[in-house]
């Protein structure tokens, strides 16, 4: 029997409600920033989508890789 792997796809405008849910579901998200509305929810995702803009990394430093979604 074969299981499948995760697929991922870059993150979306649209994806602003999960990215909101993602960002209360736990006290430990504050780490990845500070998302407590739909509006920062929206404005991560458009500095994310941004292919000119610096992306965040997990350490704080500036890259410009892309954002992934389950």
């Amino acid at each position: 029997m074969t299981t499948a792997l995760p697929h991922l796809r870059p993150v979306r405008a649209d994806d602003a409600a999960a990215v909101l849910a993602a960002f209360t579901s736990h006290p430990d998200m504050e780490r990845q920033g500070d998302v407590t509305t739909l509006d920062q929810a929206q404005n991560l995702l458009a500095r994310l989508t941004d292919p000119d803009g610096p992306q965040p990394s997990p350490t704080g430093s500036p890259t410009n890789s892309a954002a992934w979604s389950a």
